[in-house]
């Protein structure tokens, strides 16, 4: 492994500016949820700085709905929405998805070693029949997808999240990066699937 300290010390000079200005306070315009995947790096998918995202990372990109008990990733939306005042929420889903392999053949892994994955994972749901499928996305993709949806649904229903909606102080968008192809799409409502972005 690489020396831990040659990792932290080599910052560019461009970076270390960038941390001075930002040390006081931050002023993110957009909360992106995206999964724990180690293939997933929200600054270089979004061209954006240190500063510019609020992050929430976890397995399968999850949000729970009002009737869970699991408060932590709620606990940073509402610091995000209410404290930061952020006007933009991002779900990014991605390709090839162990997390959604998971759900889509839960005999992939041993629940009894993994109690904690199993009871997250219950948060999946791939029901969203609005989604079209075509030819050229693979099963393990297509769900994940819909799971992406279907966390936007379950983000919408909170209460403090559907007034902003409403009020249009906030807008929600439902995104999926292509691994291989290093391609972000969105949730096209007139199309009813993940376009790429032009």
């Amino acid at each position: 492994m690489k020396d831990l300290k040659e990792i932290i010390s080599n910052h560019p000079q461009e970076h270390i500016e960038l941390f001075k200005k930002l040390r006081k306070e931050q002023n993110p315009h957009t909360l992106f949820i995206t999964c724990s995947d180690s293939r997933i790096i929200p600054n270089i998918i979004t061209s954006t700085m240190p500063g510019d995202l609020f992050l929430i990372r976890n397995v399968g990109n999850i949000v729970p709905n009002p009737d869970s008990s699991a408060i932590s990733v709620l606990a940073a939306v509402e610091y995000a929405v209410n404290i930061l005042r952020i006007s933009d929420i991002v779900i990014c889903g991605h390709s090839n998805c162990g997390a959604i392999g998971a759900v889509c053949n839960p005999a992939s892994y041993d629940k009894a070693k993994n109690s904690s994955l199993d009871e997250w994972l219950k948060h999946v749901k791939i029901t969203h029949k609005e989604l079209v499928h075509d030819a050229v996305t693979s099963k393990l993709d297509f769900a994940s997808q819909a799971n992406v949806l279907q966390q936007i649904k379950n983000l919408s229903e909170h209460k403090f999240i559907s007034e902003k909606i409403k009020s249009h102080q906030l807008e929600l968008h439902a995104w999926w990066f292509d691994i291989g192809v290093t391609t972000v799409k969105y949730f096209s409502i007139e199309s009813q699937r993940f376009i790429d972005y032009v």
